[in-house]
């Protein structure tokens, strides 16, 4: 997707490293926040510093957005797209596809490899746009490998910032990478392709994860879909009070309809003929939640689901669409041996191996808390933990082993819901 434009160099010497800091992986330079890597400096957003020089971009087809919204980019013609929500049990991932162009949002857990299979079957070989809506495990689980194996123009994240092994992963392939890098923000506008993209939220950034999820309208002719990652009710709230126009044909549930988003007034709102939730069938998380089911019933809209209909693919042209399911349409079925003994014209994409990863068995990184056997001071550490849980989690190791983050609801106090979140925090072994 590479434009013209024209390049100049400032003497890096002009430039000064303010005194704030963000992490390890971040400064700021100015207003500008950046990429520290072995003392090279890369810029986000407009401006990149590489080596001991400042650039201004290469201009790209995804368009200049303005400071009113509107982005200076052609009118392309369109034909046919699909939105294909992808089965990646309990995680996230859509892939979006014209003749010209692939955006994929969101890339499924981290230890769930099912994607690269996807990649396969829907002979994905490039990314125009790859959007990363917050930085939990089970939505950019899997981005590192594919920024790594496939050419991605440009990664789109919240910039909000993690500990997790792999949000570091996600850091690093990209600044090793050949791709652009953004945080969007409300009210900017973006053409990709014959693609438009309408950012709704955040607006600026409070440091939960889940509030400050990217979301956005993706438009194709006047066919349009909403998606707002793990955006809970606050943010519902924030994008209704600011006054935004949320209808949309289809809406992705947020928080693969959890009772925690998905509220009444947003869906009245919002409109959809069509809502889509991504879940694995019996998650522990017991989503889509009974009630969020039962308002999407009594408000008519009707709704699909990876966890009942596998895969499900929405078919744009010409302002109308059509829906198919893996589960009625066969085209959808993931079949890995036909995908397999037909590449001698396609590239085949490696799962990544990630043994070391699987947190109820092996060892402890060294930012991790074994929580078989850590000490109290260590214990009280961990997110959602402190003193009186720490206390607890001794008394209750005399009784029984910690085997996954499912067994740490024997704590009082954690629940599914904060058992999810320290799962994404990856602050836990149980070795």
């Amino acid at each position: 997707m590479a434009g013209s434009g024209v390049v100049s160099f400032i003497d890096f010497d002009f430039c000064f490293l303010d005194e704030r800091t963000v992490e390890r992986k971040f400064v700021m330079i100015g207003k500008q926040k950046a990429f520290e890597r072995e003392g090279v400096i890369i810029m986000v957003g407009k401006l990149k510093v590489i080596g001991c020089c400042l650039t201004l971009p290469i201009i790209s087809s995804l368009g200049a957005c303005t400071g009113d919204g509107d982005a200076q980019s052609e009118e392309v013609e369109t034909g046919e797209a699909h939105f294909t929500f992808l089965d990646v049990e309990q995680g996230d991932s859509t892939l979006i596809q014209d003749e010209d162009t692939t955006i994929m949002v969101d890339t499924g857990r981290h230890d769930n490899d099912v994607i690269f299979d996807h990649i396969e079957n829907y002979d994905v070989e490039n990314i125009d746009l790859l959007i990363l809506t917050h930085p939990h495990a089970d939505h950019i689980g899997n981005a590192d490998e594919i920024i790594a194996q496939l050419d991605v123009e440009e990664v789109w994240m919240s910039g909000d910032e993690h500990t997790t092994q792999t949000y570091e992963r996600v850091i690093d392939a990209t600044i090793n990478s050949d791709s652009s890098y953004e945080e969007p923000r409300r009210g900017e506008t973006y053409g990709v392709g014959a693609f438009t993209i309408e950012m709704l939220h955040p607006e600026s950034l409070t440091g939960d994860l889940h509030e400050g999820s990217l979301s956005f309208h993706i438009y194709y002719d006047d066919f349009n879909v909403l998606f707002t990652g793990d955006a809970e009710k606050e943010s519902e709230i924030e994008m209704l009070e600011a006054g935004l126009d949320l209808q949309a044909d289809v809406f992705q549930l947020g928080h693969h309809g959890s009772s925690t988003s998905n509220t009444k007034t947003f869906l009245e709102a919002v409109e959809p003929s069509v809502g889509i939730y991504s879940a694995a069938e019996d998650n522990r998380y017991g989503h889509p939640h009974d009630e969020v089911v039962e308002r999407f019933a009594d408000m008519d809209i009707e709704l699909y689901g990876t966890d009942e209909n596998g895969t499900i693919q929405v078919v744009a042209n010409d302002g109308d669409y059509t829906i198919n399911t893996e589960t009625e349409d066969d085209s959808l079925t993931l079949d890995t041996e036909s995908t397999s003994s037909n590449t001698e014209d396609q590239d085949t994409y490696e799962a990544p191996d990630r043994e070391e990863e699987q947190r109820d068995v092996g060892s402890c990184s060294s930012e991790q808390v074994a929580i078989n056997s850590a000490s109290y001071d260590e214990l009280k550490e961990i997110t959602h933990i402190g003193s009186e849980r720490a206390e607890e989690i001794e008394e209750l190791r005399e009784q029984q082993t910690f085997s996954d983050y499912e067994s740490l609801t024997s704590i009082d106090g954690i629940g599914d819901a904060r058992a999810d979140e320290m799962e994404d925090n990856e602050e836990i072994c149980f070795s």
